[in-house]
């Protein structure tokens, strides 16, 4: 009896002694709850700022590139945008005076390392101004 009696004791010392620890642990743990929040947040934000330029569309790049490859006798009227997939499709509604600047442009860009898929989709003369539809892609991100 006396010997359960001393176990028992040194039991209830030990528990004791293991809530103090776990109390001042806590007590720790919760201290760094603010720092957590804030940690987590700037992961989040991170992680945002990432996907964002990973999807990032280099428009101004593009359009440089399109500037280039225009004769100066090709008047654009529309030029329409969409991302799909990896790439953007572009859709250039334009007008010139002569078959030639039409034909410098397209070839341009088909020559372009930056341009796939150029064709041209619809041409229609109106009072000697040829109006007509170019459609081409880009990859999102645009090799120097």
């Amino acid at each position: 009896m006396l010997i359960a009696f001393f176990i028992r004791f040194k039991l209830d010392t030990d528990l004791a002694t293991q809530q103090k620890a776990i109390n001042q642990k806590k007590d720790y743990i919760q201290s760094l709850r603010v720092s957590e929040i804030a940690i987590r947040q700037t992961q989040f934000k991170l992680s945002q700022v990432k996907l964002f330029y990973e999807n990032y569309v280099e428009y101004p790049q593009i359009f440089k590139e399109i500037a280039d490859q225009t004769p100066p006798g090709v008047k654009f009227i529309n030029v329409a945008m969409e991302t799909q997939e990896n790439k953007v499709i572009i859709r250039i509604n334009a007008q010139a005076q002569s078959s030639n600047d039409i034909s410098n442009f397209t070839q341009g860009l088909k020559t372009s390392q930056h341009f796939k898929d150029v064709g041209l989709t619809t041409l229609n003369v109106e009072q000697n101004i040829i109006k007509f539809t170019l459609n081409l892609s880009a990859p999102i991100k645009l090799e120097s």
